[in-house]
Order: structure tokens, then sequence, then C-alpha cells
């Protein structure tokens, strides 16, 4: 019986996930953060505070990077594809997050979102 990978991810994917899209268990997600920006337009400090993240997780190494998802649409369209790939984590740097003092937490599988302090957010994603 052939049992290849493409089979166990969609085994993975059959049972995890919900109306939103996949909801990858930690232990086999492809990355372990959605990085998502929002505003930047608006705010220089948003895409300074999303790089500094996103290179701190790839100095880490290979096992640490993460999603960045830069792209200049809106955000309910980065929203709906951080949920549909599905993330354990998706953290999002905005106007908003950091006014309220840093960087959206959001777990993927029971959608709580916290807002931490950016070095919080950096020393998890390095492994510290």
């Amino acid at each position: 019986m052939a049992c290849g990978l493409g089979r166990n991810v969609a085994c993975i994917v059959e049972a995890h996930h919900d109306d939103k899209g996949i909801v990858w268990p930690v232990s086999v997600a492809p990355y372990p953060a959605h990085l998502v920006t929002v505003g930047g337009n608006k705010d220089p400090r948003v895409a300074e505070v999303a790089d500094r993240l996103y290179e701190a997780a790839l100095a880490a190494g290979p096992s640490h990077e993460i999603l960045y998802d830069d792209r200049d649409e809106s955000p309910g369209v980065k929203f709906t594809d951080a949920e549909l790939l599905g993330m354990p984590r998706i953290l999002t740097v905005s106007p908003r997050s950091l006014a309220a003092g840093g960087v959206e937490e959001t777990d993927r599988a029971t959608g709580a979102r916290t807002v931490r302090p950016i070095e919080e957010i950096e020393a998890s994603l390095v492994g510290a």
C-alpha cells in the first residue's frame, strides 16, 4: 500500500480544519506563524516592526522561518488568506496593535486574540 506525503497531508487537513480553512497542528505546520501587516502605508513603523520580526525568525534558523504577508492588499483579503492557510499563530502588525502596545497574536485553533509586546513576540519566534 502506497502511503505518500500527499496522503498524509490530506489526512491532517481532513482532521484539522474549520469553516475558514486549515488549522495546522503546531507539530506539523509548514510555518509556526503567519505575519500579517495592515496599514503600513499609514504608519512606517508597521513595516519596520514586521521586518524586524521576520528577520529575527530567519536568523534563528530554517525551523523558525515564518510566512510573511506584506502584500498591498486589503486587511480582509490578508486575514481571509491567513485563516485559509491556517498557520498555528497569526501575528498582526498594524497601527492599532502598535498603539495598544505591540503585536496582535491570534491563536488559529481557538481564535483567541491578545496584544503582546514586540520583544515578547520576537523572543517566541526565535525560541528564546
